[in-house]
């Protein structure tokens, strides 16, 4: 499905995360350190910073939306739930390959419900200037974290 111009830069980090899940989803007995690692360095690099932007740009435009209630809140609920996961596999202590499928899953229902619930609500309920808008506000507020990525 083609993006609205403001929301592709948000799509391609939700490419990466799937690609993250799809690790934890795969992980075994034998790689599960790598894949605890290798997500907890997108967690860092790009997914809080990511969850940052829809929560205090991308979803307060749906404010006052009805048809918004329900997916603004399950996509805060979510967020909530993949934080308290990665501040658990932060820790230190050697996650079970059960919790990294688990959270692999979670993390892939998540990416694909805001493409196909969340994303296409935004672009029938916004014109095209507040889709704009929005894009700008977007690159305003990627440039420090993008800016840090590139630089790791």
């Amino acid at each position: 499905m083609k993006r609205h111009p403001a929301l592709v830069e948000l799509s391609r980090d939700h490419q990466h995360g799937l690609a993250k899940a799809h690790t934890l989803r795969h992980a075994t007995e034998a790689d599960r350190a790598a894949a605890r690692t290798a997500f907890l360095l997108f967690w860092h690099d790009e997914a809080e910073a990511h969850f940052q932007i829809e929560e205090h740009i991308l979803l307060p435009v749906l404010h006052g939306l009805d048809a918004a209630d329900e997916p603004v809140n399950r996509v805060l609920a979510e967020h909530a739930v993949i934080r308290r996961r990665a501040a658990d596999l932060s820790d230190g202590a050697q996650p079970a390959v059960d919790d990294l499928h688990s959270l692999g899953g979670l993390l892939e229902r998540h990416i694909r419900y805001e493409e196909r619930v969340l994303f296409p609500l935004i672009e029938r309920s916004l014109n095209g200037a507040q889709l704009t808008a929005l894009g700008e506000a977007f690159a305003r507020a990627e440039r420090p974290s993008r800016a840090r990525a590139g630089n790791n």
